[in-house]
């Protein structure tokens, strides 16, 4: 069990502590999961590139130039195509993404 805020018999532990061993969600210093609160933009985008398996970036060739972006790059661009989506209202203006 990872986070103290999530009950050990929770229906959600498993999933939870699943997300935290293949490395798509982290574990806090305070060790608080916060299962009341919304996850924001950032979270879901940090959350979407490290499933996807991209946290540590890509690389890939176009033409004689190789091309490589970090997970950062990766989720900038996620974040702007889905503020290019999204309702004005709903984007998220300041993309900040904690890596740790």
């Amino acid at each position: 069990r990872y986070f103290s805020d999530v009950e050990y018999d929770s229906f959600s532990v498993n999933a939870i502590n699943a997300l935290v061993e293949k490395g798509i969600i982290a574990v806090s210093e305070n060790h608080l999961f916060r299962p009341g609160d919304y996850i924001t933009e950032t979270e879901a985008l940090k959350m979407l590139v490290c499933a996807l398996g991209f946290s540590g970036g890509i690389s890939f060739a176009v033409g004689s130039a190789t091309i490589s972006l970090s997970g950062l790059a990766i989720a900038a661009i996620v974040g702007i195509f889905l503020n290019a989506v999204l309702p004005e209202e709903d984007a998220d203006e300041n993309i900040e993404i904690d890596w740790g």
